[in-house]
């Protein structure tokens, strides 16, 4: 979830670890002048992190399967205008069972952008994690994860995504990471 720089080390960490929680990764700062982040932690004794990635979610970033959107996004001089003034960043975790079995899972926490105004902004930044976070999942099956060696090949590997949407349940942006659509009214 969203942590203060200051505190990360000196009362989260320790107050985690004493929880029996790891951190998955460390501190994934926001870009900007803001000093905060987004921590994700897991049962140390159940969970452990193998790998992770940050991304910063104010551009589609280099998917292929999102040039199009980059495209528009520039074609649109207000909405590039203000993406690039988002600091929002993700964290994506890569978490394999301690137990030794197979099992694996993908953690992907965010802070979305906060503006009541900004749904379109969040909706954008949802696609973009679930894109990072399922292109993670999916490499990480193929090739990066060991796939042959651990027994991952033909099995799935579960996806969490979490953190905050800054969204009621009603909203668009709850509504697309959920079903995947968008009404015309969002």
């Amino acid at each position: 979830q969203e942590v203060d720089k200051k505190w990360y080390d000196t009362f989260w960490v320790p107050q985690m670890r004493a929880a029996g929680y790891v951190p998955a990764g460390g501190l994934t700062e926001k870009t900007g002048l803001t000093r905060e982040g987004c921590a994700t932690f897991c049962r140390g004794d159940e969970w452990r992190p193998v790998r992770t990635e940050e991304t910063g979610l104010n551009t589609p970033g280099p998917m292929p399967e999102e040039r199009d959107t980059s495209d528009w996004v520039s074609s649109q001089p207000h909405l590039a205008d203000a993406l690039s003034k988002v600091n929002t960043v993700a964290q994506l975790a890569v978490l394999e069972s301690a137990a030794g079995d197979s099992r694996a899972i993908v953690v992907a926490n965010t802070h979305l952008f906060f503006h009541p105004g900004a749904v379109h902004l969040r909706v954008m930044q949802a696609r973009w994690l679930l894109r990072h976070a399922d292109g993670l999942r999916r490499r990480w099956v193929e090739a990066e994860g060991g796939g042959k060696e651990v027994g991952l090949v033909g099995k799935e590997v579960g996806l969490v995504v979490c953190g905050d949407f800054n969204g009621e349940p009603f909203d668009g942006v709850i509504r697309f990471v959920r079903e995947s659509v968008l009404g015309a009214g969002d």
